[in-house]
């Protein structure tokens, strides 16, 4: 019994210090930001069928799944740091007791808690737990969607069976295609492998089940191409084929591509799986006789989640417009996988296993807190802090010069813009209007504009400046 409490105790503290670091962190610039602020933007507009990447400017590179959590979060909680987190943290919480109740049933308690610990406390998990990105819902429903199949496989319930159709549907409303791609790939993979195709055929209402999915997620693309055409080449060309197969693409309308080294998705991979990575490989060989037994006696399964691993692996190797939440999907089946490959039905190695958990998430909490100030430089959090704290009347704009920041956008409630010249300054200046302008400390301001302008306060690198309308001479026109 001991035992069994470090585990939940190790569990425990990663969830609640999880918790803890998604009510202090700032939302930084750019993801966690720009999707927040989308997310904010839906319940100003309280227009909840395309994100708004710009008022007035639908964003068509995401379907609308996690950005309805976020806004949801906001709806609730306020637009501060835990709104747009809560609602993901809490469905990553729902997913880690799904995944104990149905994985105990395949490979034991032992084994699964095992898992369980390498699961929940592998960085990259531990980060996007809280997170305003699409990455953990995408994991939750490519998960829930292999876990199903494979529960129905072995016998399970039609509730299995509904379950992974509805995972389905719901992956094309988070991330697209590419969730049906994440999710297929490996039972197609597994079924051609092992001889199966004509089980998995027979057993499966795969028509049905794919008019349920469809009947989920194809109402809002059609709104959603109805109401923006060309939404959907913009959506299946661009963000599913050139995204992932030309470096650098620049048909990104919402920002820039990213341009990483082929086969750099396995970098992310032993990054985004620490310490576990560091510890597998020496586990495995320690245990090989063990991994050997366990192997022949788990071979289709251990197998199946090893194929559900490598699909999206093998998927972004050949992607150079990656980043490294790409990684995430094949987290929940490699722990399932090193721990039924090493685990005994003893208990004892767990209080270990809980204390290797227990210090990665000391250390990530301790580094997340001396990281603070570098976190706030990375966000405008502190500055929209400083205006309010000045300027308390929430109508009053704020100019950010030549800059975007999405954190400013989040965190200014939509009081925030952005100018690259000069004349919407002069027009403010010259019908005496109040406002405030954040400029770079780096950047200057034209002559006939600064003359005009008082420093107020500076925060990070930012300066903070508004107009000074004591001056003598006229403002510019």
């Amino acid at each position: 019994m001991l035992r069994l409490r470090s585990v939940w105790l190790a569990l425990g503290a990663a969830a609640l210090s999880r918790l803890v670091l998604a009510v202090f962190v700032p939302l930084m610039d750019t993801t966690e930001a720009r999707y927040g602020e989308m997310a904010r933007k839906m319940v100003e507009s309280r227009d909840w069928l395309v994100p708004l990447h710009d008022y007035g400017v639908p964003y068509l590179a995401k379907p609308p799944l996690a950005f309805w959590f976020s806004a949801a979060g906001i709806a609730l909680f306020g637009p501060g740091e835990l709104g747009p987190r809560i609602l993901i943290l809490i469905a990553t919480a729902a997913f880690a007791v799904a995944f104990y109740f149905c994985v105990r049933r395949w490979v034991g308690s032992v084994a699964t808690l095992t898992a369980l610990l390498v699961m929940a406390t592998s960085l990259l998990f531990f980060v996007a737990a809280a997170a305003v990105m699409t990455d953990m819902l995408l994991t939750i429903a490519v998960s829930v969607a292999l876990g199903a199949f494979w529960e129905r496989y072995r016998g399970g319930s039609g509730r299995a069976e509904l379950a992974l159709y509805v995972a389905l549907g719901l992956g094309l409303l988070i991330k697209g295609p590419l969730a049906a791609v994440l999710a297929l790939g490996p039972i197609a993979l597994w079924a051609l492998a092992f001889g199966r195709v004509g089980q998995v055929w027979q057993r499966f209402a795969w028509l049905r089940g794919g008019l349920l999915a469809l009947a989920i997620a194809a109402p809002w693309y059609i709104a959603a191409e109805l109401r923006n055409p060309g939404f959907l080449n913009y959506f299946i060309i661009g963000e599913h084929i050139q995204r992932f197969l030309v470096p650098g693409w620049t048909g990104d309308m919402y920002g820039r591509a990213h341009n990483v080294p082929r086969g750099g998705i396995w970098l992310f991979l032993l990054l985004g799986a620490l310490p576990w990575s560091l510890i597998a490989i020496p586990w495995l060989i320690r245990v090989r006789v063990r991994v050997r037994e366990r192997w022949r006696e788990r071979r289709e399964l251990v197998a199946f989640w090893l194929i559900g691993a490598l699909v999206p692996l093998l998927l972004f190797t050949f992607a150079g417009n990656i980043i490294f939440p790409y990684a995430l999907p094949a987290l929940p089946p490699l722990a399932l996988v090193l721990a039924a490959l090493v685990s005994s039905d003893d208990a004892r190695a767990l209080p270990r296993l809980a204390a290797t958990a227990l210090a990665m998430t000391i250390v990530v909490t301790a580094a997340a807190w001396l990281a603070g100030a570098y976190m706030e430089s990375h966000s405008q959090r502190a500055v929209m802090r400083a205006v309010a704290a000045r300027v308390p009347n929430t109508t009053t704009p704020v100019y950010y010069w030549r800059t975007r920041f999405f954190s400013a956008d989040y965190y200014g409630q939509g009081r925030v813009r952005t100018v690259e010249d000069a004349a919407p300054l002069a027009r403010e200046l010259a019908a005496r209007h109040e406002f405030t302008l954040v400029v770079p400390e780096t950047d200057s301001l034209p002559t006939d504009i600064s003359q005009h302008l008082m420093r107020v306060g500076a925060v990070d690198s930012m300066l903070l400046l508004v107009p000074d309308y004591s001056a003598a001479e006229p403002a510019p026109q």
